[in-house]
């Protein structure tokens, strides 16, 4: 009797198809959502890998152009960057290249401006009775 229901539950699956169709279905799921969960994980990499390259280029503009705004205050008038009325300067950093426009907008003042990787970074030295100080920052 045992062996006689065994058969017949196979016969009946086997007839109806309806554990393979469950099976294909399920695996049919299970399988748009993974894709759906690394398509969203692919995407937030690049978002963030974007993000970091524009915080990586905007810190790299401020440190050059600290360190321009360092060498005039320190140096003064006798600075390379502020004897010249216009000077372009070239600084090399991971293989790429941070472009610095130093431009004496008058006796008292002089505007610097930092370029990399699409980032563009400023910062207006301004003389005062005690030597030059760094007066603000435009982005």
């Amino acid at each position: 009797m045992h062996n006689k229901v065994k058969k017949l539950k196979i016969r009946f699956f086997n007839k109806q198809g309806s554990a393979l169709v469950w099976a294909l279905c399920i695996a049919s799921i299970i399988s748009i959502l993974v894709a759906a969960a690394l398509a969203a994980a692919m995407w937030t990499h690049k978002k963030n890998s974007v993000a970091s390259n524009e915080s990586k280029s905007l810190y790299i503009c401020r440190s050059a152009l600290e360190t321009a705004a360092s060498d005039i205050e320190k140096k003064g008038d006798s600075s390379l960057l502020y004897t010249e009325i216009e000077k372009q300067a070239e600084i090399d950093f991971e293989e790429k290249t941070v472009i610095l426009d130093c431009i004496r907008e008058s006796e008292e003042k002089i505007k610097i401006t930092a370029g990399y990787e699409g980032q563009d970074l400023s910062i207006v030295i301004e003389k005062s009775g005690e030597g030059w100080k760094r007066a603000y920052y435009l982005s």
